[in-house]
């Protein structure tokens, strides 16, 4: 059974009439005669009543044009859905995302914009540190990541990076610590006493990036308190447990016993990148890119 043959039976069942339906289907008499008698042998039911004058539907046929109606109405629906998909208006797509990463105007930008024009596309968001944002995108199982990396980051074959923006880094203490009181910002070598709270090493790009900064500067960074959540992490510096280098956009949530300031150091800023596929590009992601 095609579609077409539903069309031949609905066009019947309207008209009541071979030489009316096949007009209305721009068809001969015949082949429809041909199509609703293999129609029925192939249902195994009659579907019409007809003689010499009259054309009516059996009580097969009246059921069974439900069906049908339903049928086309839905394979036309299925047509108009695959046609918005494959112009971007509908769809789903996969998106990972570093924690703070809507803090960051530009980035929040991007995405309100994107739901604004394209309200039916579903983003699912992941949240990923960036070699696993990396792999699910080798994988398949990503189509565009947002990341923080030092410097530009490794991506899989057949994709690219693409800079975003830039934000600096800055130092959160408590403000009764004596570093508060410098003016101008915080010189990096006078870190190297302090105790830091960070996030957890090599699952987290500010970390990484932290422990390179010291490197640079010449010291070891004495990482005293590891926390998995930013607001754990302000809290902990709100508490005098130590020091957090972290960037604007996370540093400006801070609490009422803290202060951030600048970090003075070559390379004091965070990048944030944006991972996405460089050919056989989908028009949703298309449509996200375009907003870059």
């Amino acid at each position: 059974m095609e579609l077409r043959h539903l069309r031949y039976f609905l066009a019947l069942a309207d008209e009541l009439h071979f030489g009316r339906a096949a007009l209305r289907l721009n068809i001969s008499q015949p082949p429809l005669s041909q199509q609703i008698r293999l129609l029925e042998e192939e249902l195994g039911a009659r579907l019409f009543d007809r003689d010499n004058r009259n054309v009516s539907l059996t009580q097969a046929g009246k059921l069974f044009r439900t069906e049908a109606e339903t049928v086309l109405k839905s394979a036309e629906r299925a047509k108009l859905v695959a046609a918005r998909a494959e112009k971007g208006e509908l769809g789903e797509i996969a998106v990972a995302m570093f924690p703070s990463a809507l803090f960051i105007p530009s980035v929040a930008g991007i995405i309100t914009e994107f739901r604004k024009r394209r309200p039916r596309v579903r983003l699912t968001f992941k949240e990923r540190p960036p070699m696993q944002a990396i792999e699910e995108l080798d994988e398949g199982n990503l189509e565009i990541a947002f990341v923080r990396y030092r410097g530009r980051p490794p991506v899989p074959l057949g994709f690219t990076a693409r800079e975003l923006t830039r934000e600096p880094l800055l130092v959160c203490l408590r403000k009764d610590h004596h570093l508060a009181k410098e003016r101008g910002g915080i010189d990096i070598r006078k870190l190297a006493p302090e105790p830091l709270v960070h996030f957890p090493r090599h699952r987290n790009a500010l970390c990484d990036q932290l422990i390179a900064l010291c490197h640079d500067a010449g010291f070891e960074p004495n990482l005293e308190q590891e926390a998995t959540e930013n607001s754990t992490l302000l809290g902990l510096v709100a508490a005098g447990i130590g020091i957090a280098v972290l960037p604007a956009s996370q540093a400006r949530m801070q609490l009422p016993e803290t202060r951030a300031l600048a970090l003075k150091c070559p390379d004091a800023e965070s990048i944030i990148w944006c991972l996405h596929p460089v050919e056989r590009q989908s028009a949703l992601v298309r449509g996200l890119l375009d907003l870059l």
